[in-house]
């Protein structure tokens, strides 16, 4: 009798101990589940719960353990200067075009209107951010390639009023495209060759188109600086001995390190016209 009582225990030890290793297994899949589904382009920036922490900082919680990890979160508003659970921007997915042609779609967050991803890529590459419409339409997207690793937190810098450059909430529209340029937005070229080029004419305009997203009212390198012109900002990174080692072009090339990664090609209008602004001295005219 003993001995039937004893091998009954082992039988429901044995048994006990595999159901615990199927657990495991089953919460394994969940996780891998979750990470796959970064690559889904059919999810929505939209989830069940109504609220979670809307325009706050996401990577606060997402990217030191407490909560569950991933590399980027953002949340999307019809309105620039939304606060938390204002003017949530549903039926819109965020991506991201890495400058090596690759796509990182978003997946849902927690929350309406919240979106976020696990894909490794976007630590490795800088790429331009995009929101994207029901149709595959993008309605908005940032500045080319001008996010990397270091712009992470969406939400950080997009806030209702926008910091370090950034001009608000990511909006489900094109927001350069509704507020009035100040600057012309046609490339410019030399009237002549070899004719004197001007820094508010041919050089500014092109700082505006490039620049100005980034680097607004404040910096050592400033477009829109209340306290220094935006030539004494600019004048700074030229090398007028030899234009092409111009920190200016340098960053704006990517050749060198750069937060908004490469904005500029080198085969582009804008750098010719830059490069030999500064070849010519850099003048100030």
């Amino acid at each position: 009798m003993k001995n039937t009582i004893f091998l009954s225990l082992l039988v429901g030890l044995f048994l006990t101990g595999c159901t615990i290793e199927s657990t495991s297994e089953s919460e394994s899949e969940s996780e891998s589940d979750i990470e796959d589904h970064d690559d889904d382009y059919t999810s929505i920036a939209t989830s069940n719960l109504s609220s979670h922490n809307q325009g706050s900082s996401c990577m606060r919680c997402h990217s030191n353990g407490s909560e569950e990890w991933f590399y980027t979160g953002v949340t999307l508003y019809t309105a620039l200067k939304a606060n938390n659970m204002e003017s949530l921007g549903t039926g819109y997915r965020t991506r991201a075009l890495l400058d090596n042609g690759q796509v990182v779609n978003f997946s849902a967050g927690n929350g309406t209107a919240n979106a976020r991803s696990r894909d490794s890529r976007l630590l490795s590459y800088n790429f331009t951010a995009q929101v994207v419409d029901n149709n595959g339409v993008v309605v908005n997207a940032s500045l080319p390639h001008s996010h990397s690793a270091l712009r992470l937190d969406c939400n950080g810098c997009h806030t209702a009023t926008g910091v370090n450059g950034a001009p608000g909430r990511v909006v489900t529209y094109n927001y350069y495209a509704s507020t009035t340029p100040t600057t012309p937005t046609t490339p410019t070229t030399p009237t002549t060759p070899g004719g004197t080029l001007s820094f508010q004419n041919d050089v500014l305009p092109i700082l505006g188109r490039n620049c100005q997203g980034c680097h607004g009212g404040s910096g050592n390198f400033s477009i829109t600086s209340p306290t220094i012109t935006p030539y004494s900002s600019t004048s700074q990174f030229v090398d007028v001995v030899t234009s092409v080692n111009s920190l200016l072009l340098q960053k704006a090339t990517g050749t060198i390190g750069h937060g908004g990664g490469k904005v500029i090609a080198t085969t582009s209008v804008d750098y010719i016209t830059l490069r030999e602004w500064i070849a010519q001295g850099a003048i100030n005219n």
